[in-house]
């Protein structure tokens, strides 16, 4: 059975076929009496001895309409029925009883009958019906199509189901006196001939031309018209999941461009699967439409968003395009809206950016990248905000009761969810940074064109994190510790929050690290950390002085511009209490410094320190006990000589010739001395253990789970691997998962890519996990060296649809799930 039928105005009309016969009988007397219309309009049309042929026929026509949709008139509206409704709306309006003042009074008295509401909605049927007219018609068609199949139609079906108020309201008009124009009946038969087809005659009798229009290679205005007019989600659907050639999408945008849209009343795009289809077969064929068509797409809803993002993992979307998608992307979990995947398009968007290969990456990406960490810098302050909006529990309560006391505020609790929901895992951040920083010089011969714009992105992002409020952050530690590495978090699903000020500022130093690598001139690798230095001086000076000691000039080129800057720095810094970074510079400086310098140093850093007290001054006001954190608390001048007393393991004896009874006086009390400030002391962090994972790990594959556990159990930190044993069921390795299956397959060796449950996305596992303690055997990465890059291009072994989220789907059954 075939769909086509003749051209209208063809001297041999159509028959009803067999097919389309048996579909109007199984609908019973009324398909009987429609089938009767339909023969005696050809016979009409063909036929001789009739003077008003074509009213004759029009009337067969509407009476077939009429008939067929009459079992889908329950629930349909049409233009005189929504009028009517208004009218029935206004005339229950209450009226003012006699005496009353205010027509106001009145009304609001019947507002809480509803009376108003209902007149709205009546009102918007209305409004529908005449921005839409023929919705009666099309409505009474969708009727009969889900009384038959059960299926609702989409929004393209819909359109093609308009055929109906087309055919009606023209056989109508001929009916009502207008004169029918030349073939117009003949083409008024032929049309509710395939209506009547794509409405009745059930799926498996049209499934041998859905194969044929799938299979076709040079489809024209004829198959997309025929396409357009299928009532049926399910052939539609079937054509664009078949791999359709590429030259369907120009005919389709051309002469039915709504098979190509997403359907917005249910947030779907019916038509993903085709536009995939053509990112791997022909992507220069999908680029431009979706580029085109991007916005348009991502604004119908979330699904439709994830889909369009997808389609960039393959490489179907632009940098450009990406970048138009993002008003849609970074927006907030508004009071209300579920929280369950809101983070998805921020990670889609990140594993793009994180992915896309160097060749790819322009100005569009950079704004891509930036946007997203400015979106996880303003993210995470709220997200603090929101926590520190709990309760906070008294030592004397119990743990338990302390947990209760914390979410005992329901209202906090979901502001807590709806702020947190949104957070890029530190994973995604780190990896954000490093190809921010790699793509600087990472793009083959000469440096990338941006180079000054992500140079500017790094600095605005730290100015950006230092504003918000979260200084604290970078007095934790020496930032030459921190690491843009995956392994410097023990979790990957561990959301940085407000403590994400480290992680940039690592980020500008493994920049600057990269340029001084690729000869660029010192001024043009600090050019934008004038920002920094509006921001917060003090880190701009920390900064800079682990700059200039992790790159000494090589040679004569540069180094007066590099000694001005170092002892500008130095002195500056000897003002404050010392860092790790400005201590290494400064004993650096202070030891090497050139003979024509140094006597200008050495004035410029006695005045930094202040003058010294004497042995009666500084007996009298020096407390009976002092720690190293006193200077932090401590009032002038005690503060000042606190600080030259942290700062004297660098010094030179010069310098703390006046210093000398004070030092005594402090030793007196604290004969261990201070600290070395070259290096932080800090307690280590919580997540630091003494055992690593990978040591567990090989320990539980060669001699089983009982050993892994023993040593766990005699470990010093015993009480400390709460993680680890997250770590270790997470990923789960051979001999210490005890429901692994006779005959599975034994796990990858350590540092091999492996999937960690870290809210859905694919990860590397780390070779080894961070160990801060003293003692430590892992090397410290030198300071000169920034963070070696990771290797970018998707793993083969493991396919994005396969990796799932703990209580979700997977992305890929997520598109299918919502396509069905």
């Amino acid at each position: 059975m075939s769909d086509q039928v003749a051209p209208v105005g063809a001297s041999v009309l159509p028959e009803v076929d067999d097919v389309l016969a048996d579909a109007l009988r199984a609908q019973g007397e009324a398909g009987v009496r429609a089938l009767g219309l339909l023969r005696d309009a050809r016979r009409v049309l063909t036929g001789g001895g009739f003077e008003q042929r074509e009213e004759v026929a029009a009337a067969c026509v509407r009476s077939v309409a009429d008939g067929l949709l009459a079992p889908g008139t329950p629930g349909a509206v049409g233009l005189k029925d929504a009028a009517k409704d208004l009218l029935i709306a206004v005339d229950a309006l209450p009226r003012p009883p006699a005496g009353t003042a205010r027509l106001a009074d009145a009304v609001v008295a019947e507002a809480e009958a509803g009376v108003w509401e209902r007149m709205r909605e009546a009102a918007a049927v209305l409004r529908g019906e005449v921005e839409s007219p023929g919705g009666f018609h099309r409505a009474r068609a969708a009727g009969v199509f889900e009384r038959l199949t059960g299926v609702t139609p989409g929004a393209a079906q819909e359109t093609a189901l308009d055929v109906w108020s087309r055919i009606y309201g023209a056989a109508s008009s001929i009916l009502h006196g207008r004169s029918a124009g030349p073939g117009e009946a003949a083409a008024l038969y032929v049309a509710i001939l395939g209506a009547a087809r794509n409405l009745l005659v059930p799926l498996p009798a049209r499934a041998a031309r859905v194969l044929e229009l799938a299979a076709l290679q040079h489809p024209g205005e004829a198959e997309a018209r025929e396409l357009a007019g299928w009532a049926d989600p399910r052939a539609t659907g079937y054509f664009l999941r078949s791999g359709p050639a590429a030259a369907w999408l120009e005919v389709l945008d051309q002469y039915a461009p709504h098979l190509l849209l997403a359907d917005g009343a249910a947030g779907l795009w019916p038509a993903a699967p085709f536009l995939e289809h053509l990112a791997a077969v022909a992507p220069e064929t999908a680029r431009p439409w979706l580029h085109g068509h991007a916005v348009q797409l991502a604004a119908v809803g979330p699904q439709v968003l994830v889909d369009l993002l997808l389609l960039a993992q393959d490489g179907a979307l632009t940098s450009a395009g990406v970048r138009l998608l993002l008003p849609y992307v970074l927006v907030p979990v508004r009071d209300g809206e579920p929280v369950k995947r809101a983070d998805w398009p921020r990670g889609l968007t990140a594993r793009w950016a994180g992915r896309l290969p160097m060749a790819g990456r322009d100005r569009d990406w950079v704004f891509v990248v930036e946007a997203l960490l400015h979106d996880v810098v303003d993210s995470g302050g709220l997200a603090f905000q929101a926590m520190m909006k709990r309760p906070h529990p008294g030592p004397e309560l119990s743990p338990a009761d302390a947990v209760r006391l914390a979410h005992s505020d329901p209202e906090v609790e979901k502001e807590i969810a709806r702020t947190w929901a949104v957070l890029l895992p530190a994973g995604d951040v780190m990896v954000l940074l490093r190809e921010l920083v790699a793509t600087i010089h990472g793009q083959g011969p000469g440096p990338f064109r941006s180079a000054r714009m992500v140079r500017a992105v790094l600095a605005g992002l730290l100015c950006r994190n230092v504003e918000s409020g979260t200084k604290g952050a970078f007095n934790r530690g020496d930032l030459d510790e921190v690491c843009l590495q995956e392994d410097w978090v023990v979790f990957q699903a561990e959301v940085l929050g407000p403590f994400l000020g480290p992680l940039l500022a690592r980020a500008v130093l493994d920049l600057a690290a990269a340029d001084a690598a690729a000869g660029l001139p010192l001024a043009e690798r600090v050019r934008a950390w004038k920002r920094i230095a509006d921001a917060d001086a003090h880190l701009h000076d920390r900064l800079l002085a682990a700059h200039l000691a992790a790159h000494p000039p090589a040679g004569a080129a540069g180094a007066g511009e590099w000694w001005d800057r170092a002892v500008e720095v130095t002195v500056r810094l000897l003002a404050a209490r010392p860092a790790p970074e400005g201590a290494r510079l400064a004993a650096l400086i202070l030891q090497d410094c050139p003979p024509q310098r140094a006597a200008g140093l050495d004035q410029r850093a006695r005045a930094a320190l202040g003058p010294g007290p004497s042995a009666r001054e500084a007996d009298q006001v020096l407390p009976a006990g002092i720690d190293a954190g006193l200077a932090e608390a401590a009032v002038e001048p005690l503060a000042s000589w606190l600080r030259v007393w942290e700062w004297s393991p660098v010094l030179p004896a010069g310098l703390l010739t006046g210093f000398a009874p004070l030092l005594a006086a402090v030793g007196r009390l604290k004969p261990a001395g201070p600290p070395d400030p070259r290096a932080a002391v800090r307690p280590a962090p919580r997540n630091s253990v003494a055992l690593e994972v990978v040591d567990l790990l090989e320990l539980a594959a060669v001699s089983g789970p009982l050993a892994a556990a023993a040593a766990l159990a005699a470990a010093e930190d015993a009480d400390s691997y709460a993680r680890v044993l997250q770590r270790l069921g997470g990923g789960r390795p051979a001999r210490l998962d005890r429901r692994r299956p006779p005959g599975a397959r034994r796990p990858a060796a350590a540092g091999a890519r492996r999937v960690l449950p870290c809210r859905g996305r694919r990860r590397s596992a780390p070779p080894r996990s961070l160990s801060r303690r003293p003692g430590s055997s892992r090397p410290r990465r030198p300071h000169a060296a920034p963070c070696p890059a990771r290797p970018r291009g998707r793993p083969t072994a493991v396919h994005r649809g396969d990796v799932r989220r703990p209580g979700g789907v997977r992305p890929a059954e997520y598109r299918v799930a919502h396509r069905r």
